[in-house]
């Protein structure tokens, strides 16, 4: 069974730190630095427990379980998995990190053990993805979101986002149409439907306002969300930006990928453009995008996505292992700014 143990300075994730609220990820709509749930972890014990990038996972300890989607890192160290603090049942279904450890007490000062334990690692078998964007008049405590496996709700600056997922891997496709019916507060007035790759996205505009916004696949495919989440504050959608709704993005805009960067608003698919050409350092990137130039937040995932993308990064030998040991060393004080669990993976 993995055994886990916690960062030594319990606090937020990056995305909470630049809000001042460890529950309000902020305005930035994609956010990579874990705006829901997360458990980071090496490829090789992904490998070993059977659950890939960007995956559900399901960690279940001495006192309950915690559901998360898996990120793969090198900066990692096998055998452990880091998991953020500070998630509730306001806006998660299974993430309070203090329900994997035992209720064990020091006898003399009566602080909790939050600090070690240990958690068996799973995949948590879907059917279905679903991201949902509804305009915060009409979220409130949204019932459909019971109506699954996981939930993860996520404040944008004019709507509420929903990760959503649920269903056996065999269940024939859902009526997707009938669902927003149920649980929506507006009938769908767009909508392009794919049951055979089981693939959907819809809206629902009432008096020309859009009101929600609904894609069911994986959240690998969404566009950057900026655009789609400025739509929630306009009191009218008309002409071609009705007409791009459900493609999510203006025409011709290219998109920048989650946001990395919060300072100088730089996406991932910008940064790994930026290394793919050459700049395959945090200096060069900062140098030619600005991002990690300022509070220094995003360092760590850029020297992630560094050792990913570099044309001439080494995967195995004695320079991999420089590498990791530099990222861990260099990544020490924006993990514990993190607050994020080691899962130790034993």
């Amino acid at each position: 069974m993995p055994r886990v143990r916690c960062a030594s300075t319990p606090a937020g994730c990056a995305t909470q730190w630049h809000t001042h609220d460890p529950h309000r990820p902020g305005a930035a709509a994609d956010r990579i630095t874990a705006p829901s749930p997360s458990s980071e972890i090496t490829p090789e014990d992904a490998a070993a427990f059977g659950v890939g990038d960007q995956q559900l996972a399901r960690l279940t300890g001495a006192g309950g379980e915690y559901r998360a989607r898996v990120r793969l890192t090198k900066g990692q160290r096998r055998g452990e998995a880091f998991v953020p603090m500070h998630w509730t049942d306001r806006f998660t279904g299974a993430a309070r990190t203090g329900g994997l450890l035992a209720a064990h007490l020091d006898p003399i000062s009566g602080q909790p053990e939050a600090k070690h334990g240990a958690v068996s690692l799973a995949p948590l078998a879907v059917g279905w993805e679903a991201t949902l964007l509804i305009a915060p008049g009409e979220a409130g405590d949204f019932a459909g979101r019971d109506d699954g496996a996981y939930w993860a709700r996520i404040p944008l600056a004019h709507c509420q986002r929903w990760q959503l997922a649920g269903g056996e891997t065999d269940d024939s496709p859902r009526d997707w149409l009938a669902w927003a019916r149920q649980w929506l507060p507006t009938a769908p007035s767009l909508w392009s439907d794919d049951p055979a790759g089981g693939r959907l996205r819809a809206a629902g505009l009432e008096n020309g306002r859009l009101r929600w916004w609904l894609m069911v696949a994986p959240p690998a495919e969404l566009p950057g969300l900026s655009w789609l989440d400025a739509r929630f504050a306009e009191a009218t959608l008309e002409g071609d930006v009705r007409r791009r709704l459900l493609a999510g993005c203006d025409a011709g805009e290219a998109d920048a990928g989650p946001l990395v960067c919060s300072c100088h608003q730089v996406g991932q698919t910008t940064i790994v453009e930026a290394i793919r050409a050459g700049d395959a350092s945090v200096e060069a990137l900062g140098a030619r995008l600005a991002c990690g130039t300022q509070c220094g937040s995003c360092i760590p995932e850029l020297k992630s996505l560094v050792e990913e993308h570099a044309p001439d990064t080494v995967d195995a030998g004695a320079d991999a292992q420089a590498l990791d040991s530099t990222t861990q060393e260099e990544s020490g004080h924006a993990r514990s700014e993190q607050a994020k669990i080691p899962v130790r993976v034993a």
